[in-house]
Parts: C-alpha cells; structure tokens; sequence
C-alpha cells in the first residue's frame, strides 16, 4: 500500500472514533493522487454524517473542491489587509481559477439573457468556423453583474487564463468607467465586447420579438398575431409602472416566456439567430466581435 492510501487509511479510522466533534484538516491533498484525494472526501463526507461532525478542511485542489457540495465550499482571499472571505464564484470563472478551461475558450457574460443571446450568435457562426457542438471548444457562462468583471480579468491574468476569455457586457456598459477597467485589468487587445442596446439585453430582445414576431412564432408554433395579441396584453399591464425600462422589459419577458412554458434565455437565443443571419441588424459588431475573437483565440 502507498504512503498516500496508508495516510488515508489512518485518517479515516482516527476519525471514524469521533461523535459530535470538530475536524480540521490543513492541505488535505497533500500526498495524494487525484484518485484518492476524492475517495478521501467522499469518505470524510460519509463520516461527517454517521458521526454528526463539522468537517474543515483546506486545500488548493480542483479535485478537492470538485469533491464538495457548491454550498459547502468557503474561498479564501489574501491581500493587504489580510485573509478575507471571497464570494463563491460561478462556474465558469471556477473552472478557469483552477486550470478546468485550457482548452476552452471562455465567453463570460452577465446574466441568463445575454448567455441566450451569446449561445444564439453562436448557433449561426459554429458551422462558419468548423466549430462542433455546444460543450466542444466554447464554454458561454455568466455571473451576477459587470461590477466583478475587473476583478476576475485581473484574476484571470495572474493564473495566465486571460487568452482563453472574452468579456461580453450588457449594452449599457459600453463607453462606461467599467468596461475601461476590464480593459485595463486584462492584457492589451483582450476582447470586451458589448451585447445590442442601451439597456439590458431584455429590452433589445423584447423589440426584437414584435419587429421579427413572424420569426420567432415559427419556433415558438404559434401565429403571429397571437403573440402580438399576448405582447400588446403585457405591455397595457405594465405601461403605468414606474420602474425602469430594463426592469419591466425582464418582467415583460419573463411572463411572455412562461406563457410559452418557456424561459427568458431561450428567446434571447430564438431571437439572436434570427438577427445574427441579417447583416444590417445591431447585433452584427457582437457576431463580428466573436468571430474575431475566435481566431484571436485560435492564433495564440
């Protein structure tokens, strides 16, 4: 038996004594082939439960952590002023942080609508680039808001993953002091581009949805003059609300999805391959963005 499995073997028999106990366990990886870095965290889990114990353990292993429940993963940041907690990244940018993504070019945006949007344009422009499914070579994802782009491009060029990145911000980002510090953040010329609009990508969606109800009632197996019917309904509804014009347009299009037990994301998708395939729409500086970006990608 190797050292590593005897290690295991030793640790897991001194805690299978415990009941009601506190663990904490430092580098619980070291030592270890993969292989039993995870057998060591199943059975660490299975034991935390027989035995009633709270188990800690600390670690720079993507195994490890692979190994844990989302919920019960804790990131750690050291900086100036000390070790703070980091909020848990999704996991697109989880995958890049810890060398998952090498091979992948990363699209990262800012919610479920812009990623329907992006998988959309990618529809279109996969069989132009000889690029195969969905899951092979291009990995679109998204996080909760523009705020944390600069500190994952500064992430992302210290673990020398910013070559695999494009950052895709919602339309009102563009020419602002956010999109500046990705830029600045990331190396010279990573690729920043922006999604159609002036607003949230839910307006832009729900405009494109009346001019190309033809269209997208195709895919949806309905008329066009029901959706326009339903469309006309929702916007009497929510005329008077005094929210803004990107928080009603994801209200509007949230209920529009669900009458056809569908969710927001796929009609941005439906939507943006309609309007990748007609050269004057808006969309086109982002298709010709990610095109580029693909053979940036491709070149490096």
């Amino acid at each position: 038996m190797a050292a590593g499995e005897r290690s295991v073997l030793r640790l897991s028999l001194e805690i299978a004594q415990l009941r009601a106990a506190l663990v904490l366990i430092d580098e619980v990886e070291t030592g270890l082939h993969p292989w039993v870095q995870k057998l060591l965290m199943l059975q660490l889990q299975l034991l935390a439960l027989r035995n009633n114990l709270q188990i800690i353990v600390t670690s720079h292993s993507p195994v490890v952590l692979n190994s844990v429940p989302a919920r019960g993963r804790i990131f750690l940041k050291r900086g100036d002023g000390g070790v703070t907690i980091q909020e848990p990244f999704r996991d697109i940018v989880q995958n890049a942080l810890y060398g998952q993504s090498e091979e992948l070019l990363n699209i990262l945006c800012e919610d479920e609508v812009a990623e329907g949007v992006l998988q959309g344009v990618f529809d279109v422009i996969r069989p132009e680039l000889g690029m195969g499914s969905d899951s092979d070579a291009v990995r679109v994802g998204r996080d909760t808001g523009a705020q944390q782009f600069p500190q994952y491009a500064e992430a992302f060029k210290t673990f020398g993953q910013i070559r695999n990145f494009v950052f895709v911000l919602d339309g009102d980002q563009e020419n602002t002091s956010t999109a500046q510090k990705v830029q600045d953040k990331a190396e010279p010329g990573a690729p920043v581009l922006f999604l159609p609009g002036q607003h949230a990508p839910e307006v832009w969606v729900w405009e494109q949805i009346r001019k190309r109800s033809r269209e997208i009632t195709h895919w949806l197996g309905d008329h066009p003059e029901s959706l326009q019917t339903r469309m006309a309904n929702l916007d009497s509804v929510y005329n008077a609300a005094s929210d803004t014009p990107s928080e009603i347009a994801k209200v509007k299009l949230q209920d529009l999805a669900q009458s056809y037990n569908r969710i927001p994301a796929e009609l941005g998708r439906a939507v943006a391959r309609v309007e990748a395939e007609l050269p004057g729409s808006r969309i086109q500086p982002l298709v010709n963005g990610l095109r580029d970006a693909v053979g940036r990608w491709r070149s490096v």
